[in-house]
């Protein structure tokens, strides 16, 4: 493992641009390749069996890449497979569902935690088995929201947004009357919906698992002095739409060097 591989990232779609985003913001030198399966987004109301699939292969193209360490920027692929995933592949490997849970235990002594995830996600239970595995006496609120990784994916983010504002009340009104302590963005489409659910969550700590595992990952690569001292290329590949997922990127990621390569994910 050399300090100028890359970082391999993947998502089922365009969420997992929060995690570059910060990963890219706390490590500006490392060089990072990110896939985004925008041809089979979402995965959150996926079977297991094809969660399970489709990580497989969106890791195995990773691999391709001669990666130094692995980020799957997906909770719903991180609380369905994320174990099984990393016990088939030979590199180290984060995951965003063990990053956000590690944050919230820190407010399980001062009210309830909400997890906000996909279907799958939240079928898991993969967030309250790791808080209430280090505090027993944690209080969990799980919340699927599932509208809301399509209407990212179809750019409805702003906070002023009818549609979106709609679905958070729907999904939300239940749990901001609770006054939890803090709540899990464990979809890494959310933060992208940050406002909006803070707005139909006042008061309440918005715990975001891309921030975290961003920490993680720079700890790790100062610890094991793999950190690249000359680089910060970016590669974007997807499964579909290309320049629908250039346009959304250039709005996420700024002014951050952009070109992107469609790719046939089922080669892998």
């Amino acid at each position: 493992m050399r300090a100028e591989s890359p970082i391999g990232i993947f998502d089922s779609g365009l969420g997992g641009l929060t995690v570059l985003r910060e990963v890219a913001r706390l490590l500006p030198n490392e060089d990072i390749v990110y896939f985004g399966d925008t041809a089979r987004v979402p995965y959150g109301s996926r079977p297991d069996a094809t969660i399970a699939k489709y990580a497989a292969q969106d890791a195995a193209f990773l691999m391709t890449k001669n990666i130094k360490v692995m980020v799957v920027a997906c909770g719903t692929v991180s609380s369905v497979v994320g174990k099984s995933l990393q016990n088939s592949i030979k590199i180290p490997f984060f995951d965003v569902v063990s990053a956000g849970a590690a944050e919230a235990v820190k407010f399980a002594g001062q009210g309830e935690i909400a997890v906000l995830g996909t279907l799958a996600t939240i079928r898991s239970h993969s967030h309250r088995n790791l808080i209430t595995a280090v505090r027993p006496d944690a209080e969990i609120i799980e919340q699927a929201c599932p509208l809301f990784v399509p209407l990212v994916e179809n750019g409805h983010i702003g906070p002023d947004d009818p549609i979106t504002n709609e679905a958070a009340k729907f999904y939300l009104e239940k749990i901001a009357k609770r006054r939890p302590a803090a709540a899990i963005l464990a979809c890494t489409h959310y933060p992208l919906l940050r406002q909006t659910i803070q707005n139909h969550l006042p008061g309440v700590t918005l715990i975001d698992p891309a921030v975290e595992v961003a920490k993680r990952i720079a700890a790790y690569l100062e610890a094991e002095k793999l950190k690249n001292p000359d680089g910060g290329a970016r590669e974007f590949f997807v499964s579909d739409r290309p320049e629908a997922f250039e346009l959304f990127a250039r709005a996420t990621l700024g002014d951050m060097p952009l070109g992107c390569t469609l790719v046939d994910i089922d080669q892998y």
